[in-house]
């Protein structure tokens, strides 16, 4: 791991041509020390530059994410692994996933130690800037203890310490630490920027409600999980939009976003051409057949390109390939109030949420008279309201059911003492000789 552990920050260097808003703001590469960021100024862009980052890891993570569930299927040899659970030890895009990860937690971590030396910031700049870093690395742990378990707890870039962490369990990352720390952003972040753009695409009150309720959810706080669901669902900054086609047929940012990836013309992703000109990952005929008839829902997020052919429809922008997809939206909301009220054995209240959104794409209302039932309606809910929006296996993990329904889609491949988790990235493994790698591989 000393790969990671070596990274000095890398963070953009903004430019301004003619105006000084978010969107004309043009990253490039260079790397700096503590010493470089100074004032404000240093501060905000060394910040943008973990969203950099985040970028890269977000245009792959769309695609593999989609093809390791029951989602989508794939005709590319090199991505055979994800759609056939099939991964190795020495695969680069698995690395990737790591290293990308890795490096925004060393970056976040780099940042709120070099805060400590600035002088000209107001308790509000800094509050906002702490709550926001944390959220970031949060979300980054997050996402690395999903994908690989248990995983090495960085929480300083002290070379001589980290060289050699051993993997910390998932439950102690996230009672321990993760937990305070999103309370703690949740007290300091800003909700609001200057501009919609980055009020979207930055870390706010809002995105950390929503990581937050994922993270009571994930460690079976279900009274915790509605509260702070019902305060963001309460919050008048977010609305259910009316037609769920909106979401997705331009990028205006809408009432209904909490948070997306920022991306433009000079800053692009490849998740159109990926998913609807290449057709890396292309629809699978289980998530074709899980449309009720009449979802209004179904031609938004699927196309058919010609004849019996069916392409993902939700990323839409090839050129200039700025599609922002979303990481968080109200829709998704509802749905972790509801699985939260169900587990506490609030039937009627889970069922409001699930039919509230059903309601939109033009759906009756469903019933149920058990929590097991309500928790499958809400299972089915997620994965049509959002299909492709890198939520399916992520929400198998998180409620156990990945065993039961991936045994069944991908019956011949399948094994789920070695399938849940990926690899440790084989360098990454060799490097350091306090962390195990994950059973099978």
């Amino acid at each position: 791991m000393k790969n990671i552990y070596q990274y000095l920050i890398v963070f953009s260097v903004l430019f301004f041509a003619g105006c000084d808003d978010f969107l004309d703001e043009e990253p490039v590469d260079v790397v700096v020390n503590q010493n470089a960021i100074r004032n404000l100024n240093d501060l905000n862009t060394a910040t943008l530059g973990v969203y950099d980052t985040l970028q890269s890891f977000w245009n792959r993570y769309y695609l593999y994410q989609t093809m390791v569930g029951d989602e989508a299927v794939s005709r590319i040899g090199s991505f055979q692994q994800y759609a056939q659970n099939e991964l190795t030890v020495d695969s680069s895009q698995t690395r990737n996933m790591w290293t990308f990860l890795y490096k925004a937690i060393h970056d976040t971590t780099f940042i709120l130690e070099a805060m400590d030396r600035l002088e000209d910031l107001d308790t509000t700049e800094r509050d906002s800037y702490i709550g926001e870093l944390k959220f970031l690395r949060a979300y980054c742990y997050i996402k690395l203890c999903q994908l690989f378990g248990d995983v090495p707890l960085m929480t300083t870039t002290n070379i001589d310490v980290n060289r050699n962490l051993p993997r910390t369990p998932v439950i102690e990352i996230y009672n321990s630490f993760l937990l305070p720390e999103l309370e703690e952003s949740e007290n300091l972040i800003s909700t609001e920027y200057e501009s919609v753009v980055e009020t979207k695409t930055r870390a706010t009150t809002g995105a950390v409600q929503a990581l937050l309720a994922n993270l009571h959810l994930l460690v079976g706080n279900w009274d915790e999980a509605e509260d702070v669901s019902t305060r963001l669902i309460d919050d008048s900054t977010y609305i259910l939009v009316e037609e769920y086609e909106s979401l997705f047929i331009d990028n205006t940012f809408s009432d209904e976003s909490i948070w997306q990836p920022y991306y433009d013309e000079n800053d692009i992703n490849s998740l159109e051409r990926r998913f609807r000109v290449s057709r890396w990952a292309t629809p699978s005929d289980f998530i074709l057949n899980s449309f009720e008839t009449n979802d209004s829902r179904l031609n938004t997020s699927i196309s058919e390109s010609q004849p019996g052919v069916f392409v993902v429809n939700k990323f839409r922008d090839e050129m200039p390939g700025d599609d922002r997809p979303y990481l968080f939206r109200l829709a998704e909301i509802y749905l972790y109030r509801a699985e939260a009220r169900a587990r506490n054995n609030n039937i009627t209240g889970a069922l409001e949420d699930i039919n509230l959104i059903r309601s939109r794409a033009g759906l009756d209302s469903v019933s149920a008279s058990s929590m097991e039932e309500v928790l499958l309606l809400v299972e089915q809910e997620r994965l049509i309201e959002l299909c492709f929006e890198t939520k399916r296996w992520e929400d198998l993990l998180r409620t156990g059911r990945a065993d039961a329904v991936m045994s069944v889609y991908n019956e011949a491949n399948w094994d789920s003492d070695i399938d849940i988790l990926w690899p440790i990235p084989l360098q990454d493994l060799d490097s350091n000789p306090n962390i195990n790698q994950n059973p099978g591989y």
